[in-house]
């Protein structure tokens, strides 16, 4: 598994995502337990359009359960980026490209598979700037299977990868722009957001109103950088937290999913892309 985070805000674009990959193996019981490995580049930059560019749930493509049996994703993604270079020259036109390979290699949920995951199995966040009434806007395309949760069409088949445009400049505008930005999470999400939507928010809120303390600084810098620190506690949680009892009532440890290094990108409006760390 894995946690990407994608923020649109009035301060810029900030991306985030950890370098863990998650494998189902045989363990010495003769059952399959999860394990994770760690170096996978989840999150890369598209230099000719000052984008950013991250995907969850595909570790490699044609999707498989068993690692080794196609292409890593970081490299396959890394790859397509330099042989499309030239056919592409818009956001737009690289989303489209990416629906249409990504077709060839990511097989059609069957009725049951979309009935188990009714948002897909992996995706890809794209984001950058595009000129709207004489400005630069962020926007977000979302390429993924499954139906889309924030632009629904009913002329789409959402047993296979679609590319949505779910926050076109002007929905940034009118919607999340007011609320203070959108954001975007895929992956490992659940007990991610669980915690941040639920505690977290009225925490800093708190702290704010009554100690005068900030957190995250209003820049684009920080605001990276608390994405960042955000995953790095999920995966402080992971490396002491279990999620299965086995016959003898022991728990045993989780996975650790979510974790290793993470990749900070940011991009503002005037000067493109700004940061591009992996630490």
């Amino acid at each position: 598994m894995t946690l990407i985070l994608t923020e649109l805000s009035e301060f810029g674009i900030a991306m985030a995502a950890d370098t863990a990959s998650t494998v189902d193996s045989l363990n010495t019981r003769g059952t399959i337990e999860s394990r994770a490995f760690n170096g996978l580049i989840k999150l890369l930059p598209v230099d000719k359009l000052e984008a950013g560019i991250s995907y969850w749930g595909w570790s490699q493509l044609p999707p498989n359960e068993q690692i080794g049996c196609g292409v890593l994703m970081d490299s396959w993604l890394n790859e397509f980026l330099v042989r499309n270079r030239n056919r592409f020259d818009t956001i737009e036109e690289l989303a489209l490209l990416l629906e249409s390979e990504l077709r060839e290699r990511v097989p059609e949920l069957s009725d049951e598979e979309l009935k188990r995951s009714q948002f897909g199995y992996g995706g890809v966040h794209l984001t950058g700037f595009v000129d709207y009434e004489d400005n630069k806007i962020p926007c977000f395309w979302h390429i993924h299977n499954g139906e889309s949760q924030e632009s629904p069409r009913k002329d789409l088949n959402p047993k296979i990868v679609n590319a949505n445009y779910d926050c076109p400049p002007e929905k940034f505008l009118r919607k999340y722009l007011p609320m203070g930005g959108l954001m975007v999470r895929n992956g490992e999400y659940e007990p991610y957001a669980r915690f941040f939507d639920k505690y977290l928010k009225k925490y800093l809120q708190e702290l704010q109103r009554e100690e005068g303390i900030y957190i995250p600084i209003p820049t684009l810098p920080f605001r990276a950088e608390f994405l960042r620190a955000q995953i790095l506690f999920m995966s402080g949680l992971y490396a002491v937290g279990g999620d299965y009892i086995n016959k003898e009532g022991v728990i045993l440890k989780k996975a650790r999913s979510i974790g290793n290094e993470v990749t900070v990108l940011t991009i503002t409006a005037e000067e493109g892309i700004t940061n591009y760390i992996v630490r």
